[in-house]
């Protein structure tokens, strides 16, 4: 680790250090985790597979900066990184790739600077860095934890995506939440729906508890959305090895107890399944899938959204959390959008027209994407998930600026 010199004021108050080495923060990072403000995708059960399990598969080398309180050595802020090259440019980008569904700095409760003083402590940042090169952030909640997030305090850094998160604040019980989130149309569909599967048997929702039973919800997690995938025209990320690993590694095999497998079952037959992140009082979708072929009359997909959320009901959860995407069925639950942030910069003020033809590479590879699929499936039908999941693709990432979205899809 490299220190630093300080100038103004505020400045005085923090050491900037760069870190290359996972064990070297480690120390730091625990203590902020358990102390600081962050999202579930900066915790260490999540970001240490990823930086031992998918990074190295896909060339990405890790890269950390934290900033230290110099009176006490305390960690005041911790920003999980990593660099890559992509069409032979040097990128920083967040421990991303693809699988994070809010990238953000981890923050102690102590530090909240202006905006003002976040630029000058940013620039500091930059200098200690030494990179050429391109940054690319993504996918940036405008808050942590209920507090500002720096890196969304400039206007002029990042800029508002076009994708969204989503998320239901949630009543104390499932009455309550029928009642006030859904309309009286859906509501009786889905009831419909869900005494039409129930021909078949009691329709549950149950937690994979076991590492057998996270073993079988993992498989057919993996099998149903490479169907579903496969329908739809679609790459999948659990196709690719590296990805699988990552995933494998998160809900299967660790004991951490933040990622959450569940199977939606109906008469004992495993027919759907649910990878989830759970944090405090929050609970975080990241993958859903339900068989299809015989069942597509019992609509499982909105059986099984609606069971979850009533899981996380009983279970005292006050957040539901359908994460990044703007699928139209997120509103028909009930959720609301949270505005994400993005930012393509140079490194340094010699590396502008870098960024800037990185910008038309992503942007002309979104294009042609979107282009070749409509070709071969026709243009998405408008709130579909097809079209959501093109605009995942071409979020704006600054002023005048457009990027593809990652592996995820």
């Amino acid at each position: 680790m490299g220190g630093d010199r300080y100038g103004d004021p505020f400045d005085s108050r923090f050491a900037i250090e760069i870190a290359q080495d996972l064990d070297g923060v480690e120390k730091d990072w625990a203590r902020l985790e358990d102390d600081g403000l962050l999202t579930p995708f900066q915790m260490r059960a999540w970001l240490f597979p990823f930086y031992r399990e998918l990074a190295p598969r896909l060339k990405a080398k890790p890269l950390f900066v934290l900033a230290r309180d110099r009176a006490d050595g305390a960690p005041m802020m911790l920003l999980p990184l990593c660099a890559r090259r992509i069409y032979g440019v040097n990128v920083v980008q967040f421990a991303d790739l693809g699988v994070s569904d809010y990238n953000a700095p981890i923050l102690a409760k102590a530090f909240d600077p202006t905006p003002a003083q976040w630029r000058r402590l940013w620039r500091r940042i930059l200098a200690g860095l030494g990179l050429g090169g391109v940054l690319r952030f993504k996918n940036m909640p405008r808050r942590i934890a209920g507090r500002s997030n720096p890196l969304t305090l400039d206007r002029s850094f990042s800029a508002p995506m076009e994708i969204a998160s989503w998320g239901v604040e949630l009543p104390t019980t499932a009455a309550a939440y029928r009642a006030q989130f859904l309309s009286r149309k859906f509501a009786k569909d889905i009831a419909k729906k869900t005494r039409r599967a129930a021909r078949a048997g009691e329709v549950e929702f149950v937690p994979a508890r076991t590492p057998g039973d996270r073993r079988l919800a993992f498989d057919l997690l993996a099998r149903q959305r490479q169907e579903r995938c496969d329908e739809m025209g679609r790459g999948n990320s659990l196709a690719s090895p590296a990805y699988r690993r990552f995933y494998e590694a998160v809900a299967v095999e660790s004991e951490a107890g933040l990622a959450r497998l569940f199977l939606l079952k109906v008469g004992g037959e495993a027919l759907g399944a649910m990878l989830a992140l759970e944090r405090g009082a929050a609970f975080h979708v990241i993958m859903a899938t339900f068989e299809g072929g015989a069942w597509k009359s019992c609509s499982l997909g909105n059986v099984l959204t609606l069971a979850a959320i009533e899981h996380c009901i009983r279970e005292g959860f006050a957040f539901y959390d359908l994460t990044i995407g703007n699928e139209g069925y997120k509103k028909r639950f009930g959720a609301a959008p949270a505005q994400l942030h993005c930012a393509l910069r140079p490194l340094t003020p010699a590396d502008a027209p870098l960024a800037s033809a990185l910008a038309f590479a992503f942007a002309a590879r979104g294009f042609l994407g979107r282009w070749i699929g409509w070709i071969k499936r026709g243009p998405p039908r408008r709130g579909s998930q097809a079209e959501a999941d093109s605009l995942r693709d071409v979020p704006a990432c600054a002023p005048q600026l457009r990027a593809e979205q990652g592996q995820r899809s």
